[in-house]
């Protein structure tokens, strides 16, 4: 069975949560560090990792797509998965639409944005992404 862990993390304080299906979440791993960096987020799973001290286990990270955590978890946790959190991509993309696109078309691309993650399959999936790019998602594409 894979462990899930979701990042979470705000300024100089970083926490891993883990989530059991059975028993919710609890917090796993906290740390106070200098700053939210490369340096700082591979120490961190370094030291998640001696704690776990098992390497034959795979885990889910689910991440911000911090820059740091990016490095961090392919590195320290090679044969993990790494994937991005829905909530953290979409504030990230309202901030990245905010002075690019009108009001009606920042909402039509968070919604298609939606309709993207959501799609139960490959025919829904090429359909939304068709739309977000009509609606000039090709720049968004990018920072995805």
């Amino acid at each position: 069975m894979q462990k899930l862990f979701i990042i979470v993390a705000d300024f100089i304080f970083c926490l891993i949560i883990c989530l059991f299906l059975l028993t919710g979440f609890f917090p796993l791993a906290i740390a106070i560090v200098s700053g939210e960096d490369e340096d700082n987020w591979i120490w961190y799973c370094e030291q998640l990792k001696e704690f776990l001290k098992d390497d034959s286990r795979s885990f889910v990270f689910i991440s911000d797509r911090h820059p740091g955590i990016l490095v961090a978890i392919p590195k320290v946790f090679p044969n993990s998965v790494h994937g991005s959190c829905f909530y953290h991509l979409t504030n990230n993309l309202k901030v990245a639409l905010k002075s690019h696109f009108s009001k009606t078309n920042k909402r039509l691309l968070l919604d298609t944005f939606a309709r993207l993650a959501y799609a139960y399959n490959l025919t829904d999936f090429n359909a939304a992404l068709k739309n977000f790019r009509d609606v000039d998602g090709s720049t968004v594409v990018n920072f995805l």
